[in-house]
Parts: structure tokens; C-alpha cells; sequence
């Protein structure tokens, strides 16, 4: 049996590179899950800012926050 995966791989960074994430995962498709930890991504706003902008970008997203970590 072969097996194959391709797993590209796009990086963007830099001061203001949050603001690009709704526009980037709009070309991936219309659904994403955001997985985080329990607080201090929310804590900061910055798990609001980034459902708002894939929103604004026709993508709906589910946040799981609940997780706790296997280690």
C-alpha cells in the first residue's frame, strides 16, 4: 500500500499578520476550528478579534477552548 501526503506549508508573520488570518483561511474553505488554551488567548481579546475577522470573511468558525493538555 503507498501512502502519500502533501502538507504545504504557508507562514505569515510580523506585526499586523493576525489581521491577514480571515482572508487566508477563507481560500481553505468556509468552516475553520480554533483550538486554544483555556485562558489567556481570550483574556487578551485576541480570540474575539480572530472569530470577528474570519466572520467578516464568510467563515464560520467553532472554538474549542476546553481542552486540557496529555502532558
Amino acid at each position: 500500500m503507498i501512502t502519500t501526503f502533501y502538507l504545504p506549508t504557508k507562514i505569515i508573520f510580523g506585526a499586523g499578520s493576525l489581521k491577514q488570518l480571515g482572508a487566508e483561511a477563507r481560500e481553505l474553505g468556509q468552516k475553520a476550528m480554533l483550538v486554544t488554551g483555556r485562558s489567556s488567548m481570550r483574556r487578551t481579546g485576541v480570540v474575539d478579534r480572530v472569530v470577528q475577522d474570519l466572520k467578516n470573511n464568510g467563515v464560520d468558525t467553532l472554538v474549542s477552548d476546553k481542552e486540557v493538555s496529555n502532558g
